[in-house]
C-alpha cells in the first residue's frame, strides 16, 4: 500500500544537510585505542546536534500536533495505538471523492470511523465474529444516517461479508436486507433486487419469518419496474412486476399485489395490449381502500386502453372514466394541487374524444372546462395550447351545422344556412358555449318562423336588385361598346339576362317553400 496524499511533516534541519568536515583518523596505539584503525568517528558536537534534530522530526510526527489536519491526527492515533488496519482504512476511504473529503474535514465522522474500525480490528484479532459484524453494522448504520451513502455501503458489504463467515441465517438475512436498502436509497434498484433475493432464500430456506424479506423484494422489483418504464423498456418492467405479483399472492401481501396490478395495466397499455391492461385496472380499481390518487391514475389508462380498442361500446366506456377522472380530479385539487393537472388534461383528451364521436357540443363544454382549469393553473403554455383547442372545437360544431344541411337537403337547413351566412357569432369574444344556432328551434312558433323568413326575403331582394342592377349595367356597357358589327353578341347578352332573372325566382320559390330544391339553369357567366 502507497501513501501519495499524505506525508509526515519532518521539519528540515539546516545544518543536518550540510557536509560534515573531514574526519581524523588516529593512529594506532595511541591513548584512544578503542578505535580501531581507519574507523571513522563524528564528533560529540555534531552527534549532538544530529540527535536533537531526530527528537524535534518525532514531535512533528506526534498526533496531537497542530500543524497536523484532523484527518493526519486520526490516522496517527490508530498507527501509534498499534492498529495499523485501522490506519489503512481511513487513509483509504477518506482519500479522493467529495464524500471522502467531507468525512476528513469532520472531527466527529473521523472519531467514529476510527473507533468502529479500532473496534472491529480488535474483534477480529480475537477471532470475534460477531462482534465484528456488530462493529461493522454500526458504522454502516452511522454513516448511512449521515448521508454518506458510498462510506455506509463499504461497511455495509463488510458486514455482509462477516455475516456470512459467521453463517448465522439471521445475521445473514439482517445484512443482505440492510445492504438491498442501501442500494435502493442510492438509486441502484437492480443490485437491491439481488440483495433481496438473497435474503428472501436464505429466510426460506433456514424457516424464519419471510414476510419482512418478501416485502422488501416487492418493493425493489416495483421501483426497478418504475425505472425501466421510464427508459422504455417495457417488457421488462412487465416481467419484474409479474414476478413482484406472483410473490405477493404466495405471502399474501395483498396491498402490495394492488400496486403490482396498477403497474401491470401501465405497462400492458404501453405494451399495446389494452385488454389485458383492463384486466389488470379493474381488478385494482375493485379493490377494498383503494388510494383515491391511484384509483385516478387507473382511470386515466383505462380509458386509454378502451380507446385502444375502439369501436362505439369501448369508446363510450372510455367516455365514462374520463368523466369520472374530471368530476374526482377536480374534487381533490384543494388538497392535492397536483391532480388539476390530471383533471385539465382528462377534460382535454374527453373533448377530443366527444369530437370524434360527433358529439360536438359535449365537446365544447367539456373544452371550455379544461381552458378553465388552464387558467386557474396559471400556466401560459397551457392556457394559449386550451385556448386553439377551443376554438376549433367550436368552429367544428358550427360548420357541423352547416355539413349536416348540405347532407339533409331542407328547405329548413337551407334557412339555416343562409341565415348564418349573414351572422356575426359574438360568442369568442364573450366567452360563451353557444354556436348561435340555438334560435333556429324545430319547436319555435310558426309566427316567428315567418316573420323571420320574411325578413330573409326583404334581403335577398334588397340585394338581387342592386345586383341585377350593377349587372345589367355592365351588360350595356359591353354591348355598347361592340354595337358596331355585334349584333349577334347583343342578343346573347339579352339572353344571359332572362336567366339571371330565372335564377332569382328559382331563389324567391325555394325561400318561400312553393317550390323543392332543384338545379335550376345558371347563366355561364
Amino acid at each position: 500500500f502507497t501513501i501519495k496524499s499524505w506525508q509526515p511533516k519532518i521539519m528540515s534541519v539546516s545544518h543536518a544537510t550540510r557536509p560534515l568536515p573531514p574526519l581524523r583518523r588516529v593512529p594506532s596505539g595511541s591513548s584512544r585505542s578503542m578505535n580501531k584503525p581507519g574507523r571513522s568517528v563524528i564528533s560529540s558536537n555534531k552527534m549532538g546536534t544530529l540527535m536533537t534534530a531526530s527528537a524535534k522530526s518525532r514531535t512533528y510526527l506526534q498526533p496531537t500536533t497542530a500543524r497536523n489536519t484532523a484527518r493526519q491526527n486520526a490516522c496517527l492515533e490508530s498507527l501509534a495505538s498499534g492498529h495499523v488496519e485501522t490506519f489503512i482504512d481511513m487513509f483509504k476511504i477518506t482519500e479522493g471523492d467529495s464524500e471522502g473529503a467531507v468525512i476528513s474535514e469532520s472531527p466527529d465522522l473521523l472519531a467514529a470511523m476510527k473507533d468502529g474500525l479500532m473496534g472491529a480490528e480488535n474483534a477480529t484479532r480475537k477471532g470475534d465474529l460477531e462482534a465484528v459484524y456488530m462493529a461493522y453494522k454500526r458504522l454502516g448504520d452511522f454513516f448511512e444516517e449521515a448521508e454518506q451513502l458510498q462510506t455506509a455501503k463499504d461497511f455495509r458489504l463488510r458486514a455482509q461479508r462477516a455475516a456470512t463467515d459467521l453463517d448465522e441465517p439471521a445475521r445473514m438475512v439482517a445484512g443482505h436486507s440492510l445492504l438491498g436498502g442501501l442500494e435502493e436509497k442510492i438509486g441502484d434498484c437492480g443490485v437491491a433486487v439481488t440483495c433481496f433475493e438473497e435474503a428472501f432464500q436464505t429466510a426460506t430456506a433456514a424457516g424464519l419469518d419471510r414476510l419482512p424479506p418478501a416485502s422488501h423484494l416487492i418493493r425493489s422489483r416495483t421501483a426497478l419496474a418504475d425505472q425501466l418504464l421510464d427508459k422504455g423498456d417495457a417488457q421488462g418492467a412487465f416481467g419484474h412486476l409479474s414476478s413482484a405479483l406472483e410473490l405477493a399472492t404466495e405471502v399474501d401481501l395483498a396491498d402490495l399485489g394492488k400496486e403490482c396490478c396498477l403497474r401491470l395495466g401501465k405497462a400492458c397499455e404501453v405494451l399495446a395490449d389494452p385488454r389485458q391492461g383492463i384486466k389488470y385496472l379493474e381488478k385494482y380499481v375493485n379493490s377494498p381502500s383503494v388510494d383515491q390518487v391511484g384509483k385516478n391514475h387507473a382511470c386515466e389508462v383505462l380509458a386509454k386502453c378502451y380507446e385502444r380498442i375502439g369501436g362505439q361500446s369501448s369508446n363510450e366506456t372510455a367516455v365514462q372514466y374520463l368523466e369520472n377522472l374530471v368530476k374526482s380530479a377536480t374534487a381533490m385539487s384543494e388538497t392535492h394541487p397536483d391532480q388539476l393537472v390530471v383533471a385539465m388534461n382528462a377534460a382535454d383528451r374527453l373533448g377530443r374524444l366527444l369530437s370524434r364521436l360527433d358529439r360536438h357540443d359535449a365537446s365544447v363544454q367539456r373544452f371550455t372546462e379544461a381552458y378553465d382549469l388552464a387558467k386557474k393553473l396559471n400556466i401560459p403554455a397551457n392556457i394559449q395550447a386550451q385556448q386553439v383547442a377551443l376554438g376549433a372545437a367550436r368552429a367544428t360544431a358550427m360548420m357541423s351545422y352547416v355539413a349536416r344541411g348540405y347532407v339533409d337537403n331542407t328547405p329548413r337547413d337551407l334557412e339555416v344556412m343562409l341565415r348564418w351566412g349573414s351572422l356575426r357569432h359574438d360568442g369568442f369574444t364573450h366567452g360563451e358555449i353557444t354556436t348561435g344556432f340555438e334560435q333556429f328551434d324545430p319547436e319555435a312558433s310558426a309566427e316567428a318562423r315567418k316573420a323571420m323568413l320574411l325578413e330573409e326575403q326583404r334581403r335577398l331582394a334588397r340585394q338581387s336588385v342592386d345586383d341585377k342592377t350593377m349587372r345589367e349595367s355592365m351588360l350595356a356597357a359591353a354591348a355598347g361598346a361592340a354595337f358596331a358589327g355585334a349584333g349577334e353578341e347583343k342578343n346573347a347578352r339579352r339572353s344571359d339576362i332572362a336567366a339571371f332573372n330565372r335564377n332569382e325566382e328559382n331563389a324567391h320559390a325555394v325561400l318561400t317553400g312553393e317550390k323543392s330544391v332543384g338545379n335550376p339553369p345558371v347563366a355561364e357567366d
